[in-house]
């Protein structure tokens, strides 16, 4: 049996397994090893095939990693414009070799600087997303009177929480779950429901969005959490900076001993 240790400060991570991964490889460089990470992704991936073809002119649309990696593993040799949400999506489609522009880190403002920007473009844009999304970006598009179509390229296929995870939210110490989407959070609420009611947990949830504190309203978890925090910014770095404060007493981020 899976033994959490008493009075901890613990971090559970829910994204997919290679996101989980890599934020808690972040998580580790800057907090170090005195913070315990428990990995339990709540979605996997599962790629799609695409029969319709490339694009074959305008461009096309990320709102995620997730879809920059579907896209490529059906079309490698593919060379566009992007549009990308943020800077992370950003980085995974110049290196596959994509032209890319960078949003501000949200569907709503990645449509709003694409008809600032392209308004007068009578070129396609297609939207390569997962089985589930928020912003209804080409339904957006089109309303301003761009052609945009999308096309579902995987899905997020919802998982159970592990062993580990659902130890810890029996624990007395503190534990800190940042959610990154809306589904995570949805997701989440629901394995508390079933798990982790009334657990003891000093549960610290962190909302990567307004969007994401919405998904948990009314939620046995919201109801269970000691805390829930709303990142400043849409981006890994701003979770980052909010884990950082609830990890640090009073002063001791002024001090130096935790660094921003």
């Amino acid at each position: 049996m899976f033994r959490v240790p008493q009075n901890a400060q613990t971090l559970l991570l829910t994204r997919p397994m290679a996101q989980s991964q890599r934020f808690g490889a972040a998580c580790r460089l800057r907090f170090g090893a005195g913070l315990s990470i428990i990995l339990s992704p709540l979605m996997r991936i599962a790629w799609l095939g695409d029969t319709d073809g490339p694009p074959v002119a305008g461009a096309v649309i990320f709102t995620s990693e997730n879809g920059v990696q579907g896209f490529v593993r059906n079309w490698p040799d593919w060379r566009g414009q992007a549009w990308c949400v943020g800077a992370r999506t950003a980085q995974a489609a110049q290196a596959a070799g994509l032209r890319t522009r960078t949003g501000p880190g949200t569907a709503e403002g990645l449509v709003s600087a694409i008809v600032a920007t392209g308004g007068a473009s009578a070129a396609p844009l297609v939207h390569f997303r997962g089985e589930h999304a928020r912003g209804a970006v080409a339904q957006q598009l089109r309303a301003a009177g761009l052609q945009a179509s999308e096309r579902v390229i995987y899905r997020q296929a919802a998982q159970p929480l592990n062993a580990q995870a659902c130890a810890a939210l029996g624990w007395k110490g503190r534990l800190i779950v940042p959610l990154f989407s809306p589904r995570s959070a949805r997701i989440f609420a629901d394995e508390v429901a079933r798990y982790g009611a009334g657990g003891g947990a000093d549960l610290h949830l962190i909302a990567m969005s307004k969007a994401v504190a919405q998904a948990l309203g009314g939620s046995d978890a919201a109801e269970m959490a000691a805390h829930i925090h709303l990142a400043s910014h849409p981006d890994a770095g701003a979770m980052l900076d909010e884990i950082s404060r609830i990890l640090a007493p009073p002063g001791l981020l002024e001090s130096g001993a935790i660094p921003r």
